[in-house]
């Protein structure tokens, strides 16, 4: 939303286009950056009770699907 071309949130904040496009790579990083520290407190949180984590990852349906829209994401 934040870069596309005559938005109701653009007109609405009266922010031009070209600023837009700033706003949407910093928000595309921090989803980046949210989606890698909420997999690596999974991770440790599964080590830390003696889970292996691949095993688990692979396991449920749910955690795969996540851990392929997160490699999917870089």
């Amino acid at each position: 939303f934040p870069a596309a071309r005559n938005s109701i949130h653009i007109i609405a904040l009266g922010i031009p286009f070209d600023r837009t496009i700033r706003y949407h790579r910093w928000i595309g990083k921090w989803i980046m950056i949210l989606i890698v520290c909420h997999s690596v407190y999974y991770w440790v949180l599964w080590g830390a009770n003696n889970l292996d984590p691949l095993d688990i990852q692979f396991r449920d349906m749910n955690n795969l699907f996540g851990f392929l829209a997160m490699a999917m994401g870089y």
